[in-house]
């Protein structure tokens, strides 16, 4: 289950994170990529994404992503890791996706450092590990991410990677229950 909503997760972002364009703007943003700029390289990945301005192919988007990420484009390497982690019209990689990942997250990228959580808490691609998983949640959840942030009260509640802490458990179902996360809200008020 907590995979499944990982990839749908992951792809809502990706989807979200587009610009939009007409044919005139992406045809300047295609020379801007051309000459190497990382920011328009990305942009037009966005563009390939969502097919605007230019046909839907995921798989020169993710042409594009990866020029901008070897220049260490931090959304670009998100991006990455979210077409390896769902395999859309490029081959599924896990542990693609737990390395570009992991090179947003070093960048303070917050949803990659929750995704990496998800990847080290379920084991995609790499070995399982709790204690990799809760501090990758906890990166995120420090930055505001209520998702991270209810994963975080999870692993205090069942000791996953940390010891089993149920006021620490309330503590980050509450954060994540004040930034929206109703399922957090229920487990912050139980009795």
């Amino acid at each position: 289950m907590k995979k499944k909503l990982f990839i749908l997760f992951s792809l809502l972002f990706l989807l979200s994170s587009n610009i939009y364009a007409d044919e005139s703007d992406s045809d300047v943003i295609k020379k801007l990529a051309g000459q190497g700029d990382a920011d328009a390289q990305y942009n037009l990945g966005n563009l390939y994404t969502d097919g605007q301005g230019v046909p839907q192919s995921y798989i020169l988007a993710s042409k594009w992503y990866h020029k901008a990420a070897d220049q260490g484009h931090g959304n670009a390497q998100y991006n990455l890791g979210v077409l390896y982690s769902v395999g859309l019209e490029i081959p599924q990689n896990y542990k693609l996706a737990y390395e570009w990942y992991q090179k947003a997250a070093e960048q303070g990228h917050a949803i990659a450092q929750y995704n990496l959580g998800i990847v080290y808490t379920n084991g995609l691609g790499i070995p399982q590990s709790y204690k990799l998983a809760y501090k990758w949640y906890q990166k995120a959840a420090e930055q505001g991410h209520a998702i991270a942030q209810y994963s975080l009260g999870k692993a205090y509640d069942n000791g996953q990677g940390v010891s089993r802490n149920k006021a620490a458990a309330k503590h980050w179902h509450k954060k994540a229950c004040d930034n929206g996360m109703q399922m957090a809200c229920d487990s912050a008020f139980e009795k």
